[in-house]
């Protein structure tokens, strides 16, 4: 009977309109948080579509003479040291460069040609992965390569068809026995080389640091040629300040990690108000809510006041209202997890096709549980200091 009484003055339609609402925040909020986790889980990984964003490749500008000669500009130690340091910064580690000449030579199908060749010593600990047969070692030298993931479309789509070459894929590329001439202060050697791996993170030909040690101490100029540059491991790869700092220390940024960056910063940015504005429509739906129960507690006062006099304990009018709010808010709740988990399960092959890692969306649904357990105890602290006031 008490319920009965109680609910006469329960509008359906503002209930609707609040439940409605609430549930459009929460799935804004829901979806745009599980996607940035899902991006930022994958931006961690050693591989993966925005895992280039967490490395740059940073330079100088080249200095030009009066005769239009131009010279890199070196990068210091301390240089290095200081961007390691840097706040967005995990660490920074220098290309090692070569101070000798060096050719490569290949034949394969009846064809065969040779060129000169520029390689650069990278840390290992800088690549995608540690592909089978990279390594140097002095007392049976051979060279281990990694080339660029795009200079085997060059080759495929220009080079080879130009020269009647066959195409090759992967595969077959790993499987070409090279001849690698080093030459310089007065000495040569020629080693057995061989196609390792191909990254997508790093645009240079790449080589075990170890190799370039040895090849500069025994056919280079020097066996400390000065750093041209640079590469950085990033932790916060959208930061604006790394911009600013590049800028002002005269760093130039190899233009697909500037573009990937930029993209990285645009996107969280993007994800960011996707997220404010669902958290502004569910803020809106909760105020809603609230000056819907104000008005229900007004419309029902004088029975509320009727039903104190009478003897009624307060505690019942109490769990009344806090029964119906529980109800709604989790009743929205659990329709907004569900639909959240729908989307994230018709999601994830398009995702993984994209080459992200999609994750379960726990931590999402914790997040819409405590601030779907925020609003619920606003709306219980608002009944029981409306109706001890007209208790009182």
């Amino acid at each position: 009977m008490l319920s009965k009484l109680l609910r006469t003055n329960i509008s359906i339609w503002q209930t609707a309109a609040y439940s409605t609402a609430y549930l459009v925040g929460l799935l804004i909020i829901g979806l745009g948080l599980q996607f940035y986790t899902d991006i930022s889980r994958d931006s961690g990984r050693d591989s993966g579509p925005l895992n280039a964003s967490r490395y740059i490749v940073l330079s100088r500008p080249t200095q030009t003479s009066l005769f239009g000669l131009g010279a890199p500009t070196p990068i210091t130690p301390d240089d290095i040291d200081a961007l390691g340091k840097q706040p967005w910064a995990d660490s920074a580690a220098p290309f090692s460069p070569t101070s000798f000449d060096m050719s490569v030579g290949i034949s394969f199908g009846g064809r065969g040609f040779s060129t000169s060749l520029f390689c650069e010593g990278v840390p290992d600990a800088y690549l995608d992965r540690l592909p089978d047969g990279w390594g140097f070692n002095p007392e049976s030298p051979s060279v281990s390569i990694i080339l660029p993931a795009d200079y085997l479309a060059l080759y495929n789509l220009g080079f080879a068809p130009a020269r009647g070459l066959p195409t090759i894929d992967e595969s077959m590329a790993r499987m070409l026995p090279l001849k690698v001439t080093l030459y310089g202060n007065g000495r040569s050697t020629t080693l057995p080389g061989k196609i390792v791996g191909f990254s997508s993170r790093i645009n240079t030909i790449a080589v075990p640091d170890s190799f370039i040690h040895w090849a500069n101490a025994s056919f280079g100029n020097e066996s400390n040629p000065p750093v041209n540059r640079v590469i950085v491991r990033l932790n916060d790869p959208g930061n604006p300040a790394i911009g600013e700092y590049l800028a002002s220390h005269d760093f130039e940024e190899s233009a697909s990690g500037e573009a990937t960056s930029r993209l990285y910063y645009f996107l969280r940015i993007i994800l960011g108000a996707v997220m404010a504005i669902g958290l502004l429509i569910a803020l809106l739906a909760s105020g809603l809510l609230i000056l819907s129960t104000f008005l229900l507690l007004q419309k029902s006062k004088t029975t509320l006041t009727d039903l104190i006099a009478l003897g009624f304990p307060t505690s019942r009018l109490i769990r009344f209202y806090t029964s119906m709010i529980t109800r709604i808010n989790s009743a929205t709740l659990l329709l907004a997890c569900a639909l959240i988990a729908v989307a994230t399960y018709m999601l994830q092959p398009h995702l993984q096709a994209m080459g992200l890692h999609p994750g379960a969306p726990w931590g999402t649904i914790a997040c819409l549980a405590g601030l779907t357990a925020i609003l619920t105890l606003t709306g219980f602290a608002i009944v029981r200091t409306f109706i001890f006031r007209i208790r009182s």
